[in-house]
């Protein structure tokens, strides 16, 4: 009956934290309190710093593993960067053990659920930050062996929806190919042509340059994917993908120079620069596919022997 008691002291005390921790980062957007921690500045409301937030919360916090920092949200106009507070997993033995005094009812809607919906995309951080796989760190091996009790917790209270870059990067990261994996999701390279703004679109929207930086990446991402034994699921994915989308880009350029009659010189110029550059990246790609993918054709092979 204690022990009941005291879990949800905890749970209450948490769930204010949220509450007073969402008040200080709402007086940016009041009047003149908006200039708050614009480039570093306290703002002067009530509980108007981390520290003292940190000090009113401190068991609070050192019971559920928790920590508070401060996070560069945004850059708005002449104020500069806007920070503010977020809530941090501290320990995530601690963090782990509060999920498991929680019921599904307990989470099933408000401030409170909103909140722990944000803290898995900070693990994800966490693991990235963390990650080696030929040589894991003590503290990437305990941060692993927790956050996969957190995802089962955070399925368990019916808040799947909010691990999945989570789950994605715990499991990748597994596997051995993480850096691989977070380089194909922010250039978005595996996505379907016209469900993003990925390779083949690039060309649509860009500078010559950008398009260059944009598909030095994607072959960045592409070299290191074969050459990581443990890539190779990932590799064989852009090995296909790539060069779909390297025909589709070529094929808008070819069809934008067809109406030259109808642009200036500086945009032909353009095109001429985009055109030069993606028969190069077209070149290189057949390039590192065939060869690639011959040699996973030889290993198959060899592993089937």
């Amino acid at each position: 009956m204690v022990t009941k008691e005291k879990d949800r002291k905890l749970v209450s005390d948490v769930d204010r934290l949220f509450c007073d921790v969402e008040k200080h980062n709402g007086t940016f957007l009041d009047g003149y309190t908006g200039k708050a921690l614009f480039n570093g500045e306290a703002n002067q409301s009530t509980y108007n710093t981390m520290s003292d937030l940190v000090s009113k919360y401190k068991d609070t916090l050192d019971e559920a593993g928790l920590v508070l920092d401060e996070h560069t949200a945004a850059y708005v106009g002449t104020h500069g960067l806007l920070k503010v507070l977020r809530v941090d997993v501290f320990d995530e033995d601690d963090f782990l053990s509060f999920l498991k005094t929680l019921e599904p009812e307990q989470v099933k809607e408000g401030r409170f659920r909103q909140n722990l919906e944000k803290i898995p995309d900070v693990l994800a951080q966490k693991i990235l930050d963390n990650y080696s796989w030929k040589k894991p760190t003590e503290n990437a091996i305990r941060l692993f062996e927790a956050v996969n009790g957190i995802i089962e917790q955070y399925k368990r209270l019916d808040m799947t929806n909010s691990i999945g870059k989570l789950e994605a990067y715990f499991n990748h990261a597994g596997q051995g190919d993480l850096t691989e994996y977070v380089s194909i999701e922010k250039d978005h390279l595996l996505y379907e042509p016209g469900i993003s703004f990925g390779p083949a679109e690039w060309q649509e929207d860009s500078a010559p340059e950008e398009l260059e930086e944009w598909w030095g990446r994607a072959l960045e991402t592409l070299d290191k994917a074969r050459a990581n034994p443990r890539a190779q699921g990932l590799y064989q994915q852009l090995a296909s993908q790539l060069p779909m989308c390297i025909k589709i880009a070529v094929d808008f350029v070819e069809s934008a120079m067809e109406a030259e009659a109808d642009l200036t010189p500086e945009e032909v110029e353009i095109l001429e620069q985009k055109r030069g550059f993606l028969a190069y990246v077209h070149r290189t790609l057949n390039n590192n596919t065939s060869e690639g993918l011959s040699h996973l054709s030889r290993q198959s092979e060899a592993d089937e022997r």
